[in-house]
């Protein structure tokens, strides 16, 4: 099993003198997927990837992701080498946009499996650790949000995940089960845990699409009959807003909160908040980037049929 860091790296392939376009290489690796696709926010973590390499290269002043919004057309194939093709729209003052999609090789012929599109700025650490611009709230301010969830030494693990098998089977899950327990009782589909890799060395920029996918899928907390039986959930579109840049830790573990609220016809909204626990010795935590994506219900004799392999028992069939 590779780990995270390097399960997402890609490698420049061509690229103009100019950065204007590019083409990098990736290799999905099976071990980070959902029986036969890959895990949607590894994906876009990948994508991610270049998105940083390539502006590392060719656009200095703007090294960070600020916002990205990614369509899903169709699922990766894992345990191949993909394309990451890059295209520089727009190169200003204060952010530059760059499209990126990733292109899988398909019974040998290219087909397009994300794209989009990246507005990259220069963000700063957490507000504890740099100066505020003056149009942003302090992190003692009455207006600025606080991480409900309790630390993660009060929360209990969440077996369920370890029967996806692989490196996401293997991800250290903790449950805030009774924060869950009474946003239930208040008639919400609040999901709320922590998240950490196996592997050491903290959390990087391009690991945060990641965990902004990995949380419990809001249609799962519904009560029956409105609650699915055994199902897969496809990524139909995923927006991610990035807030500061991961505090410079050894701590590899994230606060992910999920929540949905309108269920039409098998679709809906799943919104997530991905926080960070601030550098040792300053206490508190800081939202390092908020998601929104449209998700679709469908039963796993789908992906059974579609993908050539059974899904498990017990609900959901994607985190």
């Amino acid at each position: 099993m590779a780990p995270l860091r390097e399960a997402i790296a890609t490698t420049l392939l061509t690229a103009s003198a100019d950065g204007s376009h590019a083409t990098y290489l990736c290799f999905l690796d099976p071990d980070w997927c959902l029986w036969t696709a890959p895990h949607g926010g590894y994906a876009l973590s990948i994508v991610a990837q270049a998105a940083i390499q390539h502006a590392a290269r060719f656009l200095p002043a703007h090294p960070d992701p600020h916002h990205v919004s990614a369509h899903f057309l169709r699922p990766a194939l894992v345990g191949k080498e993909a394309r990451l093709d890059v295209r520089l729209l727009k190169r200003a003052k204060a952010s530059s946009h760059l499209l990126v999609d990733l292109v899988v090789d398909v019974d040998g012929a290219p087909e397009l499996a994300i794209k989009s599109h990246w507005i990259l700025s220069t963000l700063l650490p957490a507000p504890s650790t740099s100066p505020l611009h003056p149009l942003s709230t302090p992190p003692t301010h009455p207006f600025r949000p606080t991480c409900p969830l309790p630390p993660r030494a009060e929360c209990v693990p969440a077996e369920r995940y370890q029967r996806f098998g692989g490196a996401i089977g293997r991800l250290d899950f903790k449950e805030a089960r009774e924060w869950c327990a009474a946003r239930e009782r208040e008639g919400k589909t609040d999901w709320g845990g922590w998240v950490g890799l196996e592997e050491g060395g903290g959390v990087e920029m391009g690991m945060v699409p990641f965990f902004a996918d990995i949380g419990m899928v809001p249609i799962t907390r519904l009560p029956p009959p409105h609650k699915p039986g055994p199902s897969w959930f496809p990524t139909v579109f995923l927006s991610i807003h990035f807030l500061s840049r991961p505090a410079r830790s050894p701590s590899h573990h994230l606060a992910i909160l999920t929540r949905g609220r309108h269920f039409r016809d098998g679709r809906f909204e799943n919104d997530c908040e991905v926080w960070q626990e601030r550098e040792a010795g300053e206490g508190g935590m800081d939202c390092l980037a908020i998601g929104r994506q449209m998700m679709l219900t469908l039963p796993a004799s789908k992906r059974e049929k579609g993908m050539g392999k059974k899904v498990g028992d017990g609900g959901e069939a994607k985190l």
